[in-house]
């Protein structure tokens, strides 16, 4: 008897004990809260703006084309800044702070667009892995530019 009477107390509508009328979208199946409406359409989506980071790290970014673009271009700059930090800086850039500086700092300007163009589902696209192609090319682009020049 404790039993039921419990259970029936922990189906009751979010939107009923706390006395507030939720919207409810369409399709809503009766007596069912709101809460869990959202949570059982959100299963099949790739939704990581509420998770950790490790979980975007470990999903997307290991998982889909743009990650795949980000990493290999995070692992180019990184070398690119360890070999400009040894004097031995890219061509086309002018003096080797310039080139030490744009190196660190890129793969965290990647990551930024990265998350922001690729928010909230974090989806597979290859139009998207492309354009972050052109954006972590587009110091060397400059530096081929500026040599040129």
């Amino acid at each position: 008897m404790r039993l039921a009477a419990r259970s029936s107390r922990l189906r009751t509508p979010v939107s009923s004990t706390l006395g507030v009328t939720a919207r409810r979208p369409p399709g809503y199946p009766a007596g069912l809260s709101t809460v869990d409406w959202h949570a059982t359409n959100r299963t099949h989506s790739l939704d990581y703006e509420r998770s950790s980071v490790l979980a975007l790290l470990r999903g997307p970014l290991l998982s889909t084309p743009q990650g795949w673009v980000l990493l290999v271009a995070t692992a180019a700059y990184s070398c690119a800044a360890v070999a400009a930090a040894l004097d031995k800086w890219p061509p086309g850039f002018r003096n080797k702070e310039t080139a030490v500086a744009l190196c660190a700092a890129w793969p965290f300007i990647l990551f930024l667009y990265w998350v922001r163009d690729n928010s909230p589902s974090f989806g597979a696209s290859w139009s998207k892995a492309v354009w972050l192609l052109v954006a972590a090319s587009a110091p060397c682009i400059y530096a081929v530019w500026a040599a040129a020049r």
